[in-house]
């Protein structure tokens, strides 16, 4: 849109579709909000929780955001949750998330145990941040109302949609050269 703008065409910006996920789809929400896995997350962090996906995340960024999570979190009292969008629908539990898991302690760190989508989409807006590379999650969250930042992977895929859809004061990624 940017683009488009610079190039001297008009561009009318109107809100993404996807927008609408919460009421079009509230049935399969309702019957996922309750589910024991977010129940769990509800009893272990009251205060609420960072939802974190980690699928994308390049290993040269961990210590960098395990600081800034860490930061936060304790600032703010919330948990956080780390999950892998990338396993959606598979059984068991992501490899990829005990690290994470392990990095902080237990009464701030925790694996969401559902790889049903559903349960993912309620977890996620009932959070109160999402930070993640995952461009479906952060669209999930933006649909909630849900603050929400990415976290570079190299695909330009969440920062053209974020260009066109997201308002100019929403930040868009997490930077890795801040302090």
């Amino acid at each position: 849109a940017n683009f488009l703008e610079k190039s001297g065409l008009a561009v009318h910006r109107m809100p993404c579709a996807l927008n609408v996920l919460p009421q079009v789809c509230a049935r399969q929400l309702r019957e996922h909000r309750d589910n024991p896995s977010l129940e769990e997350m509800r009893n272990r962090f009251p205060n609420g929780w960072i939802a974190v996906e980690v699928g994308g995340v390049r290993a040269g960024q961990f210590q960098k955001l395990i600081t800034a999570l860490r930061e936060i979190a304790e600032r703010d009292g919330l948990g956080i949750v780390f999950f892998d969008a990338s396993h959606c629908g598979e059984e068991g539990h992501a490899p990829s998330v005990r690290k994470w898991v392990e990095a902080f302690p237990e009464w701030i760190g925790a694996e969401f145990a559902s790889n049903n989508i559903w349960e993912i989409a309620s977890m996620l807006l009932h959070s109160r941040l999402y930070c993640g590379t995952s461009l479906d999650c952060r669209i999930i969250c933006m649909s909630g109302g849900v603050a929400r930042l990415n976290v570079p992977a190299g695909s330009p895929s969440p920062l053209s949609y974020c260009e066109l859809w997201e308002h100019d004061d929403v930040p868009i990624e997490f930077s890795e050269e801040e302090p």
